[in-house]
């Protein structure tokens, strides 16, 4: 992105609607363009044995996981948390003491194309510390995977996502409980964990991440 040059933004654009994973270099941040802020890009401001360190650790990311993704760029509804988009994988949400996890999520249609309630659904994956999970008032749809992970699938949504619509959902966790002994009170059972949210769509599915810490 280093001087903000139009071939770049260019192949860029293409390498995205083409589904391709794509690693953004830039060595000022100010030249990364508004509309590729939301993506991570590695800023090593002159100093090449740190773009070379982060590089090689990213790239060897994305070669020991690429039989693992599941990401469909060209499903272009985006998740934000606040202001910052889960597809960044570096978003945390903090739970204070005593609280379940409520995290309000907000859905982005950055395409052309309109998703109707009955052509696209979101799903949260999280290990068995989550054993229940409710959109609102209603409970989703839980289902243990081979894996050992559970899918917890939330209910339609009523709206239909225009392009560059915006809606936003809330998501309650409930958490594995124990109790000490019958004599002290329950207590919730707190793991750090990184949750991931699925999009369900006819073209395929696209995943988003969020750190649960406690």
């Amino acid at each position: 992105m280093t001087g903000r040059n139009p071939n770049v933004f260019y192949e860029v654009g293409y390498a995205h609607a083409l589904g391709k994973t794509t690693i953004l270099l830039t060595n000022n941040s100010d030249d990364i363009p508004f509309d590729l802020k939301h993506y991570p890009h590695i800023i090593y401001n002159n100093r090449i044995k740190q773009l070379k360190d982060e590089l090689t650790t990213k790239v060897k990311w994305y070669v020991d996981n690429i039989s693992n993704q599941n990401v469909n760029l060209n499903i272009e509804i985006d998740v934000y948390f606040g202001e910052s988009s889960l597809s960044n994988r570096n978003v945390e949400y903090r739970v204070d003491s005593g609280n379940y996890p409520t995290p309000t999520l907000t859905l982005h249609n950055k395409s052309f194309t309109t998703f109707n309630p009955d052509n696209y659904c979101i799903g949260i994956l999280t290990d068995d510390n989550y054993p229940y999970a409710y959109c609102g008032e209603t409970k989703c749809k839980t289902t243990k995977l081979p894996n050992g992970q559970l899918m917890h699938m939330l209910p339609p949504i009523e709206e239909i996502l225009y392009p560059n619509l915006y809606t936003g959902i809330e998501v309650v966790l409930i958490q594995k409980v124990l109790s000490l002994n019958m004599f002290e009170p329950t207590v919730y059972y707190r793991e750090n964990q990184e949750i991931t949210i699925r999009i369900f769509t006819s073209n395929g599915t696209r995943d988003f991440f969020m750190m649960i810490t406690y």
